[in-house]
Parts: structure tokens; sequence; C-alpha cells
């Protein structure tokens, strides 16, 4: 039988988590939509990083294998650009729909970023709404480590859920595209 304090430790941990998924599957959304709508990313390409994340043990040793998917495959480098796209992108990021540095790097390196800066953001709110109810357990190093991996993997599997959509769905990277530029009350911090 298990100790209740664990339990109700669990628990709002995943609440604290569950707080976290609108944003991270936001960020995903509009990661995936720096692929070209025919991109040579290939779906088990993604899925590899989801297995890794689930098992690397670390945020460094998951954005150490990114790394090296980077570089071994050219279509994580690839980035969606046309005159036309710009255009919108700089619409967007004048009305404040998109941050002021979207579409600045490729796929690969933006999936890095969004680890190191959203995902890692999510955590440290995750911790901030765990300080009541765990006390000082909350103040854990290794605390915020678990979170963060277990956010980092939550985010690159919605990453892979957009991602197939946009290569399954005809039509899919324009209505994802038109989903992500959507302003919405409660939704402006894309």
């Amino acid at each position: 039988m298990e100790n209740p304090d664990d339990l109700q430790r669990e628990l709002e941990l995943s609440r604290a988590i569950a707080a976290q998924r609108d944003r991270l599957v936001r960020t995903a959304n509009r990661t995936v939509l720096l692929l070209a709508p025919r991109t040579r990313l290939k779906e088990n390409q993604i899925r590899n990083v989801v297995n890794v994340a689930g098992s690397a043990g670390s945020i460094e040793a998951l954005l150490n294998f990114i790394r090296y998917q980077i570089a071994r495959e050219s279509a994580w480098r690839e980035k969606n650009v046309s005159q036309e796209l710009d255009r919108q992108r700089a619409e967007l990021i004048h009305r404040g729909v998109l941050p002021g540095d979207y579409g600045q790097r490729d796929f690969g390196h933006q999936v890095i970023e969004d680890i190191q800066g959203e995902v890692r953001a999510a955590a440290v709110r995750a911790i901030a709404l765990l300080r009541r109810p765990l006390a000082g357990a909350a103040d854990d190093p290794a605390l915020l480590d678990q979170i963060e991996r277990r956010l980092a993997e939550e985010y690159l599997g919605y990453l892979n859920r957009a991602f197939y959509y946009c290569v399954k769905v005809e039509g899919g990277h324009g209505a994802l595209e038109t989903i992500v530029t959507r302003k919405e009350p409660g939704n402006a911090t894309l």
C-alpha cells in the first residue's frame, strides 16, 4: 500500500503539470509551423525524440540527442520561408500574436529553444503552484528537474501530434496555422 503522503504529492504534482499543458500545446503547434508544408522530416524522427525524452534521464541528455538529430538529418534544419509567410509573421508579431523572435531559428533549434525556454518556464510555474501544498518539498531542485523532464516529454508528444496532423491531413499545415494565429481571449501569450 502506498503512503498517503506520496499519493497526495503525486496528485498535486499532476495538477501543477496539467496547468501548464495548454501553453505547451500552443508552443508545439507554433514550432511545427516552422517546417514547410512539404517537409522532408519523417514521423519516426520526432517519435524517436519523444522516446528518448522518456528515457534520457536529464534535459541535457535530451538536448544532446536533439542536436545529434539536427546534425544527422537536414530536415531538422528546415525553416519555412516565403515572402508571403514573412509578411504574415511580421503582422502577427506586430499584433502580439507571435513572439518577436518567431521564425528566426530552424525547426530543430527552435525545439531546443522551446525546451530551454517555455518548458523550463512551465516547470517554474508548476513549482510555484506546488509551494503551498508541498511546503518545503517544492524547493527541492530534484523536483524541478523531474517536472521539467515530464513537461519536456509532454511538449515533444504535442509536437509529434501537431506534426503528424500537418503531414497526414490534406491542408493540415494551413489549418494549424489558422489555429496558431487566431487571437483568443486568454490566448494572448502564444
